[in-house]
């Protein structure tokens, strides 16, 4: 990384719950920014943007030659303001629908990176922790251990860990979390190198 790629990585990983922007978690893939994930509720999702939408263009500038960095900078700040993308729907099926310009007012969004909600079984008389983890981040595994303590004292029957649409980001903290569900000793991640 360079220094301001390794600044821009290391304030993600932070995971700020409330910030200006649109509300979608994109990366760098080949000749474009890749939407991730479009988070419930932001102008991302009012937008209709999708995971897996390609955004080629930020207000007229193509994404080809930009760093991920680079493309959230533009794309974020400041709210109330809109940004203008040109977007490639691979996916579509309709020809003629796969390349579109879209509008977005960016607003404070706030995401929380761990949510937990203890659900009733329907026909029965168990209940489950519901936890939803939308990003792995520095203070993720700290929110999970503050979350399953105040459920503990609920009767739980299980536990629903949903990922769906988690970008990662953040290996460590990713084992640490993997660690409060699988039984202690047992190998989480294995990894291989080569010295070239």
């Amino acid at each position: 990384f360079t220094i301001d790629q390794n600044k821009w990585f290391a304030e993600q990983l932070e995971w700020q719950e409330e910030f200006e922007g649109i509300g979608a978690a994109v990366q760098k893939k080949d000749d474009a920014v890749q939407i991730q994930e479009v988070y419930k509720g932001t102008p991302a999702a009012v937008a209709w943007l999708r995971p897996l939408d390609a955004i080629v263009e930020i207000d007229g500038e193509k994404t080809k030659d930009l760093t991920i960095g680079d493309a959230v900078k533009k794309i974020r700040w400041p709210k109330g303001t809109q940004v203008k993308l040109l977007i490639f729907r691979w996916n579509e099926k309709d020809p003629l629908k796969r390349v579109f310009t879209v509008e977005v007012t960016r607003q404070n969004v706030k995401i929380p990176s761990v949510q937990v909600e203890v659900v009733g079984l329907p026909w029965t008389d168990k209940q489950v922790a519901y936890i939803e983890i939308a990003l792995i981040g520095e203070q993720t595994e700290a929110l999970l251990k503050q979350q399953l303590a105040a459920i503990q004292n609920a009767k739980v029957d299980g536990v629903v860990l949903d990922l769906r649409g988690n970008g990662g980001w953040y290996l460590p903290k990713s084992v640490e979390i993997a660690a409060h569900f699988i039984p202690k000793w047992k190998i989480i991640v294995t990894g291989k190198y080569s010295i070239l």
